[in-house]
């Protein structure tokens, strides 16, 4: 018998060895300001989601929102 891995399930989960470093990071720059930042600052300067949330000046929950809507956006301009 097979144990399912359960770990880790995100709401967006995007796939970047497929894809072109200049295609992911175009992406990025044409979404919103507040995604943009929130992304940049997750998936590049490596900070977890409570230091996101006191350097832009927003509580953990909108943090934890902001990312997520930001991951569904850019995963959509990705897959266009």
């Amino acid at each position: 018998y097979k144990v399912e891995d359960e770990g880790h399930k995100e709401e967006a989960t995007i796939d970047f060895r497929n894809m072109q470093v200049q295609q992911v990071m175009s992406a990025i720059q044409s979404l919103k300001d507040n995604y943009r930042v929130a992304l940049t600052l997750f998936f590049i300067e490596g900070y977890d989601q409570e230091e996101i949330s006191e350097i832009m000046g927003i509580t953990h929950g909108n943090c934890r929102t902001t990312i997520s809507r930001a991951k569904e956006s850019l995963l959509k301009k990705l897959n266009a």
